[in-house]
């Protein structure tokens, strides 16, 4: 999340109590960002956990894990380690349409050979397999 982002939202959601409170916060040195709080409750979720595990409450050592999860889940996305849109990559040289368009364009090149000699020069030379 951007530091816009958040500003945006602070002028628009928080109310004018709120904001004063936080900046005396900030003021009196007692301010915590939201990530400090989110390690907090990571390690008290450990210790919970621990205990948990300790008497053998399954159960409850099982929500206090899954409950630790979602912290970290988010403690990561805040630090930006953790994207939330894919990358993703799409190689539309495999495609059977790129395969039909190259043909096409291949077919009305044969009455230009040296045009279509260039052209598949450069093409080699994008895939790989000559140098210029």
């Amino acid at each position: 999340m951007s530091k816009q982002a958040l500003m945006r939202h602070r002028d628009n959601h928080l109310t004018p109590n709120l904001a004063l409170l936080t900046r005396a916060e900030v003021a009196a040195g007692n301010a915590r960002t939201v990530y400090d709080q989110l390690a907090e409750n990571v390690e008290r979720l450990e210790l919970i956990y621990e205990a948990t595990r300790q008497s053998r409450n399954a159960h409850l050592a099982i929500l206090s894990l899954r409950e630790k999860r979602g912290q970290l889940e988010l403690m990561a996305k805040i630090n930006g380690e953790l994207r939330e849109t894919p990358a993703v990559a799409v190689n539309i040289v495999q495609s059977p349409e790129f395969a039909e368009a190259l043909g096409i364009v291949l077919e009305e090149l044969r009455s230009h050979p040296a045009l279509r000699e260039r052209i598949g020069h450069r093409m080699r030379v994008l895939e790989g397999r000559t140098t210029s």
